[in-house]
């Protein structure tokens, strides 16, 4: 083995350049030099994204091609040149961002496992789901290739323990939000946001999808109830787009209500302008909250948050917002008004929002758990 350590980190999700800034942290190691590889271009949630970056001064980036990206459970990368990245000795360590129940996943902890090279993955399924073939053997056979796996919180890790995978190769890493991108920004500004936005404050925010999942029903229902005055903010697209916009016209609440898909750049201003982040998410028998990223964005733009309890978001709010029942429109509303009438409340909230951000979530808190795992599964090897 070289004397700095040579990791290869590949994953769809870093299209967007922002979720590159864990490299681009990591990378600052002396000791480790590192490759990024993506797809050159790719289905987002939301829209389709180019590879923005293809060059930085302290990584490398190789773009992928790759083939139905609007669907992650199949989509795949280029074989030939795939394995012309990862086995020609090039790495010590490959670093797979694809759940492992996915065919990208399977085809990247194949092609590692025949180079002989150390790897391990990192997953976000926080429910106990029985795969059907192939997906099933593409899950196993990822966990039995793999020396280790990181889950992006507490209950994916008790799922995966759940289902038989050893919970002694598991390690708990976030999603890392930049403090940095995401920060608090004064009241002109604000105002400045506001006006751009033609709304009105107090403005209430969510970001995200829009779909039933991200309880939106519950949220249009909730407003209804909020007694203080209020406009919202909704950043993101999705079917309820057009199901907001009939019930703000069947209200005569037009003039309240903002919906935009926002520049990736842009996010952070836009949702540093709220009074409030809500995060009304709800279980289903297929989903329930994985992380909640609009929540830590928010707190690092010292934003205060109401969300609700579904999945992970408890954990990821610990003692730094509101956390209400899911489902229940009267405790948000309440939760809402509460903090839309208490300014020292939500002042409080702010400060201890963006202090979990830093503190938990920030770029170079996640980075280093990374370098230590690195390092870790280096001297194991």
């Amino acid at each position: 083995m070289s004397d700095s350590l040579r990791v290869l980190t590949i994953g769809h999700s870093y299209v967007v350049g922002l979720n590159q800034a864990v490299a681009a942290q990591t990378a600052k190691d002396p000791n480790i030099h590192l490759t990024l590889a993506a797809p050159a271009y790719d289905y987002g949630d939301l829209r389709r994204l180019r590879l923005g970056r293809t060059e930085h001064p302290d990584y490398k980036i190789v773009p992928l091609n790759a083939r139905l990206t609007r669907w992650k459970h199949i989509f795949w990368y280029e074989r030939k040149r795939l394995s012309e990245l990862i086995a020609n000795g090039n790495f010590d360590i490959v670093h797979n961002w694809e759940e492992p129940y996915t065919i990208a996943g399977y085809q990247i902890a194949n092609i590692t496992s025949k180079a002989g090279i150390t790897q391990f993955f990192w997953t976000a399924q926080n429910l106990v789901k029985n795969y059907p073939w192939p997906f099933s053997k593409f899950e196993r056979t990822v966990f039995a290739k793999s020396q280790c796996w990181v889950a992006c919180g507490e209950l994916v890790r008790q799922a995966m323990v759940e289902k038989g995978y050893a919970e002694s190769k598991s390690h708990i890493i976030p999603l890392a939000v930049d403090t940095n991108h995401f920060h608090p920004i004064d009241e002109a500004e604000r105002s400045q946001v506001h006006d751009e936005l033609s709304l009105a404050p107090p403005v209430i925010g969510f970001s995200g999808r829009l779909v039933a999942d991200k309880g939106l029903e519950v949220l249009m229902k909730s407003l209804e109830r909020v007694e203080n005055g209020w406009s919202l903010l909704a950043l993101g697209s999705g079917p309820y787009r057009e199901k907001l916009l009939h019930w703000a016209a069947s209200r005569g609440l037009n003039g309240r209500i903002k919906i935009m898909l926002a520049d990736h750049d842009q996010v952070a201003r836009y949702i540093a302008a709220l009074d409030v982040m809500v995060a009304p998410s709800l279980t289903t028998r297929h989903w329930k909250e994985q992380f909640g990223r609009m929540i830590t964005e928010a707190f690092a733009c010292g934003v205060p948050v109401v969300a609700s309890d579904s999945g992970e978001i408890p954990y990821v709010v610990a003692d730094a917002g509101v956390v209400v029942p899911e489902g229940n429109s009267q405790a948000l509303a309440a939760a809402i008004d509460n903090l839309l009438s208490n300014p020292a409340r939500r002042g409080q909230l702010a400060r201890a929002g963006r202090a979990r951000a830093e503190s938990t979530y920030s770029v170079p808190t996640i980075a280093n758990q990374y370098v230590q795992l690195y390092h870790k599964l280096a001297e194991q090897s």
